[in-house]
């Protein structure tokens, strides 16, 4: 039911709008992007140029990309910021490359890759934006699509925060291999999939169509905030 939110009602009200009611400058104001990042930039690079192209005071996102890894990227706009926190949480699924150093059997490598689901362990690498300490993470799935000679291409779903490079290099040590991690791509952020997916070439070109007159393909880029917290319980008040 991801589109409920888009549809037209005549209901009053004396607070607010209902979402699928709000004009095009509403949503710009208290509106959700989920963006497609690209690679070579950092999260915050794609704030500033989605700030930049929509002429807007503040962007934020959740869930801080690598400037390697591509993927879902959830970008609020304005007032929209308030609500990151209730993404910052949620459950991610990533599709990526592993480079084995040298190579192996293919089901000792499936079976090496079971024994990372779970609760596990892990300290940040050198290069993150937070403290190195120890910490415990949960990987609720960890398998292998393909195998093509050394590289790896796996699918994984875990809990916000572990990092997915350390787990490849844990693997090709564990396989007695090395290992390292060669390419990544969030595939999903909590309730956000690839399909609900746009480009900053699309944003663009909306943003462009809606200044000239029509809002149709802004709308539909553009999700009422409402779209960040529908994972979350409800509380009716009457």
């Amino acid at each position: 039911m991801k589109e409920f939110y888009r549809l037209t009602t005549d209901v009053s009200l004396t607070r607010g709008r209902y979402p699928g009611s709000r004009s095009v400058e509403e949503l710009l104001s208290t509106g959700l992007i989920i963006l497609d990042k690209w690679q070579g930039v950092t999260s915050r690079d794609v704030d500033e140029t989605v700030k930049r192209l929509l002429h807007l005071k503040k962007v934020g996102h959740a869930g801080t990309l690598d400037p390697n890894v591509s993927g879902v990227l959830p970008i609020a706009l304005d007032d929209a910021c308030k609500v990151m926190p209730a993404l910052q949480g949620v459950e991610k699924e990533y599709v990526g490359v592993c480079r084995l150093h040298h190579d192996t059997d293919e089901q000792k490598v499936r079976q090496v890759m079971k024994s990372f689901v779970g609760t596990i362990r892990q300290r940040p690498p050198v290069r993150s934006a937070v403290s190195r300490r120890e910490r415990e993470r949960d990987v609720y799935s960890f398998e292998l699509l393909e195998k093509d000679g050394n590289d790896l291409l796996f699918r994984i779903r875990c809990q916000a925060g572990t990092y997915v490079r350390v787990i490849c290099h844990e693997l090709g040590q564990k396989l007695e291999t090395g290992g390292h991690l060669d390419e990544l791509r969030r595939t999903r952020a909590g309730r956000f999939d690839e399909s609900f997916l746009t480009t900053i070439q699309a944003l663009e070109e909306a943003y462009e169509a809606w200044r000239s007159g029509s809002e149709q393909a802004l709308r539909t880029i553009v999700h009422p905030v409402e779209a960040a917290v529908e994972h979350l319980g409800v509380v009716i008040v009457k």
